[in-house]
């Protein structure tokens, strides 16, 4: 008789991550290739994987706050963040004449990011950053004919403390990681390649990403 793999517990990771604290709710993130280059740059930028990721403060359905982040996996000193209340989001939708409702912000970011990670051929993200530490996001559509912009989102620089907040935490996640029932269950009970019956969960933690396959056998 089969016995199924010892339950893992994980969830002090998200409860120890900043970002999810003072109300915040992680509602998406998605890992895509993301142009970087100065704002000053005029030659193409390096491409590289960044984890971009969606919060949300209050309600989703009609959020107070739409907080975005841009993480890598490379380099935990990469960290960017956009706050939008409605405020800021109605003047960035009269400068750029958008026809998005801030109540549906979220859904409209969402899509278009699974848009860039499934065609990228004509979908693709473009990140500007300056000296001063402020940055911004740019979604273009490949029209073939045109280069159109579909939205451009101000980023700032995480201050330092922040980012040395999750630097430390991350140092923490997977010390207490590899203390816990992770470590067995990957000996004993994961595979990472061969698993035809497995469950695939993902932790994130600011700058990295935990992945654990425990099979069902």
């Amino acid at each position: 008789m089969s016995q199924s793999s010892p339950k893992i517990d994980l969830s002090f990771l998200l409860d120890m991550d900043p970002s999810q604290q003072n109300g915040h709710r992680l509602v998406f993130e998605k890992t895509l290739n993301i142009e970087l280059k100065l704002d000053t740059q005029v030659q193409e930028g390096a491409v590289e994987s960044i984890l971009l990721r969606v919060l949300v403060e209050g309600d989703p359905s009609r959020p107070s706050l739409v907080k975005l982040e841009m993480l890598s996996e490379n380099d935990l000193f990469f960290n960017f963040c956009s706050s939008l209340d409605p405020e800021v989001f109605q003047e960035i939708k009269e400068q750029q004449q958008l026809h998005i409702e801030y109540s549906n912000l979220t859904a409209s970011l969402i899509k278009i990011v699974e848009s860039c990670v499934n065609t990228p051929q004509t979908f693709f993200p473009v990140f500007f950053m300056r000296d001063d530490g402020s940055a911004h996001l740019n979604f273009v559509e490949n029209l073939d004919y045109k280069f159109a912009e579909l939205i451009s989102l101000p980023f700032l620089i995480s201050s330092e403390e922040n980012v040395k907040l999750s630097i430390s935490l991350l140092r923490t996640t997977l010390s207490d990681a590899l203390q816990s029932p992770v470590m067995d269950c990957l000996s004993q009970k994961c595979t990472m390649a061969s698993c035809t019956t497995s469950r695939r969960r993902s932790y994130v933690c600011p700058g990295i990403v935990i992945f654990v396959v425990c099979s069902t056998d």
